[in-house]
């Protein structure tokens, strides 16, 4: 009779320990795969550039877009975030072969999302720029826009020439 009783407390307490192991296992995987992947900061950027030209002189527009494609609001510091602008560096003559197109230091900067203090979940957002180009500008300029959150930052590039 004690030795049945013995053997249902044993499996009753086999039991108990599965089931607080699968609960263990489940709550770990959370912690460490769905909360860190999740609720990582996520942005999703893009800038679309391109020159026009209106009463003879020329203008870089740039549309400049970020999304939050997370589950947790993007703070935005507004340090460092901005839209860069860069001419390429070319020689006084054209290669005679093909090469890599070097870009000088950035010509200019223009500070963007300047109103917003962070991004919320699925929140798109978009401004745009119009910047005047030097008289004569012939250049082909490549248009970064950089997106600071603390440790971390996004970009999106555009190359955009006369035509």
């Amino acid at each position: 009779m004690f030795a049945l009783d013995f053997s249902h407390w044993v499996e009753t307490a086999k039991n108990l320990c599965e089931i607080l192991a699968i609960l263990g296992g489940a709550a770990w995987t959370y912690l460490n795969y769905f909360r860190g992947r999740i609720y990582k900061p996520r942005l999703e950027c893009s800038v679309e550039a391109s020159i026009e030209k209106h009463s003879g002189h020329s203008f870089l527009k740039a549309i400049v877009r970020i999304r939050n494609i997370g589950l947790s609001k993007v703070p935005i510091q507004q340090r460092g975030t901005g839209l860069l602008i860069y001419s390429a560096n070319m020689q006084d003559r054209p290669p005679s072969f093909p090469s890599e197109v070097l870009w000088d230091e950035p010509v200019a900067a223009f500070g963007v999302f300047s109103g917003k203090n962070g991004v919320e979940p699925s929140e798109p957002i978009a401004e745009s720029l119009m910047v005047a180009l030097p008289h004569g500008d012939v250049f082909t300029h490549k248009v970064t826009l950089k997106v600071v959150s603390g440790e971390i930052w996004w970009t999106a590039e555009s190359i955009v020439s006369h035509t």
